[in-house]
């Protein structure tokens, strides 16, 4: 039999199987949809396809391969329709669109996306349950027998969808029950390992300050007129650190010189009538009273005048701010000026933060990590935690802990900073991961 003499019946018939075998061989929902509003045409003539998916609750695909954009005027109106007709057509068949039926608030735009000749095709899956709908738009009426083919191909392209939807064979049942008993396995595998103690760690801002350095504070209250030294710089000995303003100091000595003077020469005139004026030698005693005390507050004066020179008590580098900062500022007596330090004696000093003061206790392991270098850190030992925090530049509170380096360990220049990690005792990894967020949880709720 030739090609000329096959009925156009039995070539409907063979096309409408091979889009079935097609849509049931589809791997992915799109392939459906493309099949469905482009395809379709193979079998049945019509100007314009649409199919909506109750899944995706919008119009999905449009026929012309053009890409469904789901906020443009025309897939909205149809959209809005395609809900409707799911809803309120339940019929299993395809169905004509009656224009009556349309609700009132899709009527204005009807005469301009709905055509003369409008079908609903619904995509009926496994049980009957509706997977979508295909609307078909055409100028000619639609015949019994392309309305009865649509049908064909809707259920088909509905079981597909819902194949697509579901596991595909007792083969994917069984892979999901894999699946759930390798999710059960991780899910034990996580608890075990949040079960494993491990050793609790506190970074905190670090830096090396001088081990047991000496205080150069202010002899007297008196103005800094020069600073003799750079900071971080070596002194010995004896070395002149700073000067005071001396003009006061050398007017105080001129003063009292200038007293003690004076009255010699009112004792040497007593004396003198003391032989014969009793008032005179009554005055005596007075006068002689004054000069003790005029030639202590000369001696008191030579005293701060030689004070006025701060020399270096042993030797070592000197740290302080910078010279600016303190030529030319009043000082009072007591007050730190500067530091002496030895540079081969050092320790380190933690900033730790409150939250983690309980976890920190002396003799702890510290490794610190210089900013400089990070990948070589320096092993030190936590000797002791202040007792009450303190309040930094930069208004945060934190315990100040002092740790001592290794014996043997290499000496690192005073100033360098960088991040102390403190090893405490071990805990259940879980405490360790929810201590601080049920700490921050706590202060949040007030608890």
């Amino acid at each position: 039999m030739t090609a000329h003499t096959i009925p156009r019946e039995l070539i409907g018939l063979s096309r409408v199987a091979q889009i079935e075998l097609e849509a049931r061989q589809a791997e992915t929902v799109e392939r459906i949809e493309f099949i469905a509003v482009n395809d379709t045409h193979r079998i049945v003539e019509f100007d314009h396809a649409l199919i909506w998916r109750r899944n995706a609750s919008t119009i999905s695909a449009i026929s012309g391969g053009l890409i469904a954009d789901k906020n443009a005027p025309q897939i909205v109106w149809f959209t809005k329709l395609s809900r409707f007709l799911c809803r309120n057509i339940a019929s299993l068949t395809p169905h004509q669109i009656d224009p009556k039926i349309i609700p009132d608030e899709l009527q204005s735009e009807q005469a301009r996306w709905l055509a003369s000749e409008a079908l609903w095709v619904p995509l009926i899956g496994v049980r009957g349950h509706h997977e979508g709908g295909l609307i078909i738009l055409r100028s000619t009426k639609f015949t019994q027998s392309e309305t009865r083919i649509l049908g064909r191909i809707g259920n088909a392209f509905g079981h597909a969808l819902s194949a697509l939807a579901a596991p595909k064979n007792a083969q994917d049942k069984n892979t999901v029950s894999v699946r759930r008993r390798k999710w059960a396995m991780a899910i034990v595998a996580v608890l075990l390992l949040l079960a494993i103690p491990v050793p609790m760690t506190v970074l905190g801002d670090a830096r090396i300050v001088p081990a047991k350095p000496v205080l150069i504070t202010a002899p007297l209250n008196a103005v800094i007129k020069t600073i003799h030294v750079a900071p971080n710089t070596d002194v010995k000995k004896g070395a002149p650190l700073f000067t005071f303003d001396k003009t006061e100091l050398q007017s105080l000595v001129r003063i009292s010189g200038k007293r003690v003077t004076v009255l010699k020469a009112d004792r040497a005139r007593a004396e003198q009538k003391g032989f014969n004026d009793p008032q005179s030698r009554a005055e005596l005693s007075l006068i002689s009273a004054r000069l003790a005390q005029t030639y202590a507050e000369l001696d008191r004066a030579n005293e701060k005048l030689s004070r006025a020179k701060v020399i270096a008590p042993k030797p070592g580098v000197v740290l302080f701010d910078n010279i600016e900062g303190w030529e030319g500022r009043p000082v009072q007596i007591g007050e730190k000026v500067m530091v002496l330090a030895n540079p081969e004696k050092s320790r380190l000093q933690i900033e730790i933060p409150i939250d983690d003061a309980l976890v920190v206790e002396p003799g702890a392991e510290v490794r610190f990590f210089l900013a400089v270098r990070p990948r070589q850190p320096v092993t030190a030992h936590l000797s002791n935690v202040s007792y009450s925090p303190k309040i930094l530049n930069n208004q945060k509170a934190v315990f100040i802990g002092d740790a001592e380096f290794e014996e043997g360990a290499e000496a690192l220049r005073l100033g360098l900073t960088g991040t102390a990690k403190i090893v405490g005792p071990s805990e259940p990894l879980y405490y360790i991961l929810l201590r601080k967020p049920m700490s921050a949880l706590r202060r949040l709720l007030g608890i």
